[in-house]
């Protein structure tokens, strides 16, 4: 490379470089006049060529060297010492030039093999320069410390200090500043005329820089072998909930949820990784739920999917939730109060009959019967004539119509939401306190279910000493939950019962009776009636740890670490007697059933359970050279468990104002109780290795010995070996489109030993209640039995998991993809085997190691982050899919082939229905007697008009067993679904979550397919409108009911012939829901300047939307309670509105 040495702040007299300035210009005049014909080639050559943090002048020299081309410029007007990333690929000489005008702000000029690189113009005499100083913040506009600012294309720049700000001398006003911050989307901002330039940036959620959570650590994800799946805060508390874990559903790939109640306090989820099972959750590395952690403390939830949760052993075999709350950063302390408000109401309603209703369909069941039909009016009996039905229907005096929905529920149920943190810490100590307050109403009218928690937390971590590093967490939680005496789902069944003919007796101690011998809904919903029962729960846990970087051996580190936890429960149940009234036809309430007024009962328990967790750990993480690096870690632990309960009950009380035991009576009183302890001891070891960052390897280890299992098969070893392949770091992969491209496998071992009988190797003995024996001279004694034969061999279940993974980067991160795919076997299911012993041997034989099952399946997500003028969008889908088969399932022997194919489960999946196909319905006796095959195994006689038709699918002429097919799956999906579409528009910002599942099936069953079942089940409107209607019930011909889906009715419920399963009770749960809605406004700066750091309001929704496969039944059933079809003993989820207010101070 042909270069004039000259040095822009050098000693030389100006004349003399001016002479020198001179005599370069006509130098390049003289080459650029004289042509060199050969210089077409160099132009028509095509480059390749990529480097990484070079110089200007190395890129020149590489150029030249693959070209026949020199480069002339002045190192005084042109900085050849600028680092660069450079990457071509199939260019033109021309193409690379151009890059390095627009990159350097420079002209070229081409003069056959030689190139000419000036300044712009006006770049060499007279760009202005300025400085440049300004601050950075992030999307809650707190400042942001040590984030990396750089003139773009210059090793010049600046890192914001402990308030975010910056300041850089001499930017050209053509210049860009580069910020960059770990786990931020890097920004450029032109300079142009400003001189004050401020920047909020935004988290970098897919960012290859991200760093995520892994077994015992972090680890870029980038150098992920294993599959892993994070979600940070702020897409926890888009919305206010209760429950921490239904703010994950539909969010992650390979997490299947379901909630199953909508009850305060008890609204659980039931969560599978993978469709494997309950998995194992650490909070800060404690076992425990996360279910009623305060969501503004959690930081991220990472689940570890396969090899990556194989470092924890044996309880790993379903997968890992990791729990991260927040830490303190550096900066000036952060004060943010959060509150919100929210109003929920039911995802659907219980939905019955009026009265009119119900006494046209009871007379029409009776008839149906050959039955007189009677119901009651004022609490007599009278015949039920067309006359009575009008009577109902038209609300004449005396005929009552109860909705007794709308008396046990109110329209609206407040929730509350409160929380203060402060955040913030130097270089020595960073810190994070919280405190919450979440109030949660239930929809019952009597507001006597309630759920509170209070929350605290405080985490510290400090440098004590060089190398030396000291972290605290304590956190403290009051769970208190109000109840009725009886269990709320008898509220719900009650309903179900509730005719609507009998009137409400309002009344402060007045219980109704609606028609169900010796029960009352409203009596059973309100505390001052039935009683009450009252759950508090004190959760204390701690960790403490010291961390030691050896100085004398760079990359090594020695921690200690004791973690406790403390879970005490009280539950106190105050039970009353109640008598139930009704009204006479003067609307004159009296008793109808009257109880024993004694005082009612009263049931104390008290439950403790505490975890002590011991760890030590040595972590080595060094690199070798620029290629390889190595992280490995050792670590010891061992968990103690003891839990302790105690229980105690008395009756009969004076009074039922009293509610202390000293009230009861000693006759009947009940006291029990116990304890448990298990331990856990555990090494474990990692290694991870990288060379150039494109070849992966980790692998992992793990001893695990159980107290739950005998001494000579205590001990488990649970290995795992993954690896990654970073095509996109090939040269042969040179590409713009493809920023990232990684394929991944991994195997790996683990266990199970969340057993239900944690001592099966061991003897146990039941004492027996009743009568004591009688010996010798009539002493009495105590019966003790034996609970059964121990089973010496008992030990863990094997879980092994095989994945294969794809990671996809593309447009600078702004695609991205990641798959899946795995299959799982798992191994030494605890069964009981079909052996048979003699009755006279007084044993029952243990549970053996003998079940085996395995799954297979796929999760994969796709993300799009993109960008138009100032909206910024975010759109991400995830899938997961997942179905067990049985290899063995113990289970009596089947020859028959039809017993084998609808029983036998070995060689099966694990989620398959069988039932009868259906034919439509009998419309009149003559299509009964025309049937050609026997359909009730009594010649068809008690079939009757409007019965359903089953299908004689293998034509013997009769219906039976042999006649069920396959009719769908189980009520747990196999497949689940999300799609998150976010944005931000200058200070506004929206946030949508649809989730759903798929392939399960919801079965209407009980109450719901049965109306009049035992002589009171009211029905529901969806068989008011579509059951099968008779022309004339007493003798019927033909259906008159356009719109009949459903069969006719009978007094007693549907009666044999239409219970069967079949495809009229079997739906498909398919279903997509709106489940979060989020609009945010960010209050501008200069309207709360000198008050507050920043301000923002919102308003969110929960469940606002459902869409389902359930036809006619999707007003009345909600399809995530898909195992359930009916209200029955269900507490419904809630869709709720808030409105809420963020401050920073």
């Amino acid at each position: 490379m042909k270069k004039i040495p000259c040095s822009s702040g050098g000693s030389m007299p100006t004349l003399k470089k001016l002479r020198l300035i001179m005599k370069l210009n006509f130098l390049l005049l003289l080459i650029s006049v004289f042509p060199v014909a050969a210089g077409v080639n160099a132009q028509n050559a095509k480059l390749n060529l990529k480097m990484t943090k070079v110089t200007i002048a190395e890129v020149f020299d590489a150029i030249e060297q693959k070209s026949d081309v020199y480069f002339f410029y002045n190192k005084e007007e042109v900085d050849d010492t600028q680092l660069v990333d450079v990457e071509f690929k199939n260019k033109t000489l021309e193409q690379v030039l151009d890059y390095f005008e627009k990159t350097l702000s420079v002209d070229y000029h081409l003069a056959g093999k030689n190139v000419i690189i000036k300044p712009q113009a006006g770049e060499f005499s007279g760009q202005q320069k300025r400085k440049i100083s300004g601050n950075v913040t992030d999307t809650s506009g707190q400042p942001l410390p040590g984030v990396t600012v750089l003139v773009k294309g210059t090793t010049k720049g600046a890192v914001t200090d402990f308030d975010g700000n910056y300041s850089i001398d001499d930017v050209s006003v053509s210049g860009t500043l580069v910020f960059s911050f770990v786990g931020m989307r890097t920004q450029e901002v032109v300079v142009g005329n400003q001189s004050t330039i401020k920047v909020t940036m935004d988290d970098d959620a897919i960012g290859l820089e991200e760093v995520v959570a892994v077994g015992y650590g972090t680890q870029k994800k980038v150098s992920l072998t294993g599959s892993v799946t994070q979600i940070n805060s702020d897409e926890l508390t888009v919305a206010p909930v209760g429950n921490a874990a239904i703010a994950i559903a539909g969010r992650m790939p390979g997490v299947i949820t379901k909630q199953t109640s909508g009850m305060p306090g008890s609204d659980n989820v039931n969560i599978s990784v993978r469709g494997f099972g309950t998995p194992l959750v650490l909070v800060d590395g404690i076992e425990t739920s996360f279910n009623r952690i305060d969501p503004n403390e959690i930081e991220s939830i990472t689940v570890l999917k396969d090899a990556a949760a194989a470092i924890y052993g044996s309880r790993a075999g379903n997968g890992v939730v990791l729990v991260t709350t927040k830490r303190g950063k550096i900066g000036k302390p952060v004060i943010e109060f959060k509150n919100s408000y929210s109003l929920q109401r039911p995802v659907v309603n219980p939905n019955y009959v009026d009265a009119g209703g119900f006494a046209e369909m009871w007379r029409e069941a009776n008839l149906a019967d050959g039955i007189d039909p009677l119901i009651s009016v004022g609490g007599q009996l009278v015949p039920l004539t067309p006359e009575v039905v009008d009577n109902f229907k038209n609300g004449a005096p005396g005929y009552y119509n109860t909705d007794w929905a709308e008396v046990l529920f109110r329209d609206d149920a407040p929730m509350i939401e409160n929380n203060l943190s402060v955040r913030g810490g130097s270089e020595k100590i960073k810190f994070f306190t919280s405190l919450g307050h979440f109030d949660q109403r239930s929809i019952l009218a009597s507001d006597d279910v309630s759920f509170k928690r209070y929350s605290a937390r405080a985490n510290i971590d400090a440098e004590i000493a060089e190398s030396l590093t000291y972290t605290l967490d304590l956190a403290y939680r009051n769970e208190f939950r109000d109840r009725l005496a009886l269990p709320v789902s008898d509220i719900f069944n009650g309903l179900d019962f509730a005719q609507p003919i009998y009137p409400y007796v309002p009344g402060d101690e007045m219980a109704s009776y609606h028609g169900n011998d010796q029960t009352s809904i409203d009596g059973f919903s309100e505390r001052n009636i039935s009683g009450f029962e009252e759950i508090s729960n004190d959760i204390f846990s701690g960790n403490m740890s010291l961390k030691y970087d050896l100085p004398f051996i760079k990359g090594l580190s020695l921690k200690a670490k004791l973690s406790y936890l403390y879970n005490g429960q009280f539950n106190k149940r105050r039970g009353l007697k109640f008598d139930i009234y009704t009204l006479d036809g003067e609307g004159i309430p009296f008793v109808l059933h009257s109880r024993e007024t004694d005082g009612g009962s009263l049931t104390e328990k008290f439950n403790k359970y505490i975890q002590v967790y011991p760890l030590i750990s040595a972590e080595y993480d060094t690199e070798i050279d620029e290629n390889n690096k190595i992280n490995a870690m050792l670590l010891a632990e061992q968990i103690d468990n003891r839990s302790v309960y105690f229980s105690g009950y008395r009756g009969q009380f004076l009074s039922k104002e009293l509610n202390e035991f000293f009230a009861g009576s000693e006759t009947g009183q009940n006291v029990s109780g116990g304890s448990s302890e298990t331990a856990r001891r555990s090494y474990a070891g990692r290694l991870n290795y990288s060379y150039k960052d494109k070849y992966l390897l980790s692998g992992t280890f793990r001893f695990d010995a159980s107290s739950k299992f005998p001494s000579d098969s205590r001990w488990g070893f649970f290995p795992s070996v993954s690896a990654g392949w970073r095509i996109s770091e090939e040269p042969f992969f040179n590409t713009d489109v493809v920023n990232n491209l990684k394929l991944r496998g991994s195997y790996s071992e683990a266990g199970v030993d969340n057993i239900d009988n944690a001592f099966q190797h061991l003897i146990g003995f039941n004492v027996q209640g009743g009568d004591p024996f009688l010996f010798g001279n009539n002493e009495a004694y105590a019966r003790i039995r034996a609970t059964g034969l121990p089973n010496p061999n008992a030990t863990w279940e094997n879980v092994t998991t095989y994945n294969l993974g794809v990671d996809v980067s593309l447009l600078n991160s702004k695609v991205v993809f990641e798959g899946n795919v795995f299959y799982r076997e798992r191994e030494g299911i605890l069964a009981n085997s079909t052996a048979q012993i003699p009755s006279t041997f007084g044993l029952s034989l243990p549970q053996e190691n003998i079940n085996s099952q395995n799954n297979r399946g796929y999760d994969a997500t796709l993300t799009y982050q993109g960008e138009t003028g100032k909206f910024k969008y975010t759109i991400s889908g995830n899938l997961t899919f997942s179905r067990a088969k049985w290899d063995h399932y113990e289970e009596e022997e089947y020859t028959d082939p039809d017993q084998i194919r609808i029983y036998q489960k070995s060689g099966q999946w694990t989620n398959r229905i069988f039932g009868y196909l259906t034919d439509g319905f009998f419309n009149s006796q003559a299509e009964i007697d025309e049937l050609p095959y026997d359909q009730d195994q009594h010649g068809n006689s008690t079939l009757k008009p409007g019965d359903i038709i089953y299908k004689d699918v293998n034509d013997d002429g009769e219906i039976n067993f042999r006649d069920q097919v396959e009719l769908g799956y189980g009520s747990f999906p196999n497949m689940s679904y999300g799609l998150r579409l976010a944005g931000t528009y200058k200070n506004f910002s929206a946030d949508m979550l649809w989730q759903g599942a798929s392939r399960f099936n919801m079965s209407i069953t009980s109450a719901a397919r049965s109306p009049f079942l035992n002589n009171g089940v009211v029905p529901q409107k969806f068989y008011e409108k579509y059951r099968w209607t008779p022309d004339d019930p007493a003798n019927p011909t033909k259906n008159i009911n356009p719109d009949a889906e459903l069969p006719g009715i009978h007094s007693n419920g549907l009666m044999g012939n239409n219970t069967k399963m079949s495809d009229l009770w079997l739906k498909d749960g398919t279903y997509l829901r709106l489940k979060s809605l989020s609009v945010s406004y960010k209050i501008p700066t200069r309207l709360i300047k000198g008050v507050l750091e920043g301000a923002s309001v919102f308003v969110s929704g929960t469940n606002l939307l459902t869409l389902s496969k359930l036809g006619i039944y999707k007003d009345s059933f909600d399809p995530e309670f898909s195992g359930v079809g009916t209200t029955t003993l269900v507490f419904p989820n809630q869709r709720s509105i808030t409105v809420g207010l963020n401050i920073v101070l």
